[in-house]
């Protein structure tokens, strides 16, 4: 597989990368089906999943494939949840006064979704943390940062903080407790 392929988060493109790449992106959680994507010169974005190409590499992240939560016991998370394949998440974001309306309508998209407080937001969904950042994403301008935290998996992802804010979370999610 030779082509190559851009990725867009937000309004910020990337690439473009290979296949294996791309692979090696799904396996850290950072490229989904609902990832956005172009095939170099093109203007037409599409989600991942809807390419033929990357159906293959989509339908080989079984649960068993996927990270064990980092905490707890695995039959208990699952046992929890009604779809193993579903994970909770944290939403953290600060939008400008009086927009929070269009993000909280992305954020219900996504699944069973609860405000927990002024631009706090708890959702269970089928999907990864840099998934829901890339979906949410669409919605934010690039001065309204978003925090994802993947309460199930251990894991987080976020968007438009200031380079220090960035270092420090980069830095915080990497240290071993």
């Amino acid at each position: 597989m030779s082509q190559t392929w851009r990725l867009r988060v937000a309004d910020r493109i990337y690439g473009p990368y290979s296949y294996q790449e791309l692979e090696a992106f799904a396996q850290e959680g950072r490229f989904a089906p609902n990832s956005m994507v172009a095939a170099p010169f093109e203007q037409r974005w599409r989600t991942a999943g809807s390419e033929p190409v990357f159906r293959e590499l989509f339908a080989r992240r079984t649960p068993a494939a996927r990270r064990k939560p980092s905490f707890g016991r695995r039959d208990a998370a699952q046992a929890v949840r009604a779809d193993p394949d579903t994970a909770t998440f944290l939403i953290v974001f600060d939008v400008i006064s009086g927009a929070a309306g269009r993000i909280e309508t992305a954020i219900r998209s996504l699944g069973k979704a609860m405000r927990v407080a002024d631009n706090v937001w708890a959702v269970t969904c089928a999907n990864t943390a840099p998934g829901v950042r890339n979906t949410l994403a669409q919605h934010l301008s690039e001065r309204e940062p978003v925090l994802v935290v993947d309460a199930t998996r251990g894991r987080s992802a976020w968007l438009n903080f200031c380079p220090e804010t960035d270092a420090k979370l980069k830095q915080l999610w990497r240290t071993p407790v």
